[in-house]
């Protein structure tokens, strides 16, 4: 989908892309390739969040930057972005004093251009995930997870257009790949229908 929305993206207009709890894996070098892929310019930013490490850099093709942001911290984002993107952003930021996942939807809304869109996979229920992290305390005070329903329901009370949530079936965990546009008049970024 990334790589799409990259080749659709106007010729000679930079594409602005922002991914939000960044880190170390290879999520950050395989964005950096699909988007270097489609031949455009693209300034990439993988914000890491203040307590993680830093991303490593793509090998070459976009212009890349990292540097940590807290999105419920009170600094503005890194970058205005035409694509903001991100793998469980809302469940490395569930714990401690940092809210719920609507909150984060909310603050994403500064971080995006107008008419821009957000690609989030995030956390969805199922009892891997009590599995996988229910030892800690923190995880059973936690409000649950949203599921797709809800999840579609948070994007549009934060404002969002153009909402979707799509299960992704190639993840041994439940995750979703939630998708949405920013608003304002005729949008500069049309996402693309989910296809097989």
């Amino acid at each position: 989908m990334v790589g799409r929305l990259a080749q659709d993206w106007p010729p000679g207009r930079p594409l602005r892309v922002l991914e939000i709890a960044a880190g170390p894996g290879p999520f950050t070098r395989l964005m950096a390739a699909a988007l270097a892929a489609s031949g455009r310019r693209v300034i990439f930013h993988a914000a890491a969040l203040p307590e993680a490490r830093a991303p490593h850099a793509p090998s070459a093709g976009v212009e890349f930057t990292t540097a940590p942001w807290d999105p419920f911290g009170g600094e503005p984002p890194p970058l205005l972005a035409d694509i903001v993107l991100g793998i469980l952003p809302a469940l490395r930021l569930r714990g401690g004093s940092h809210g719920g996942d609507g909150r984060l939807l909310l603050a994403l809304r500064h971080a995006v251009a107008p008419g821009g869109a957000l690609l989030l996979a995030e956390a969805l229920p199922g009892v891997l995930w009590d599995f996988a992290l229910g030892q800690d305390p923190g995880w059973w005070e936690a409000p649950g997870l949203a599921d797709e329903a809800q999840a579609m329901q948070a994007l549009r009370d934060a404002g969002w257009l153009e909402v979707s949530v799509r299960r992704l079936l190639s993840v041994p965990l439940p995750v979703g790949l939630l998708a949405a546009r920013a608003p304002l008049g005729a949008a500069s970024l049309t996402l693309p229908p989910f296809g097989p």
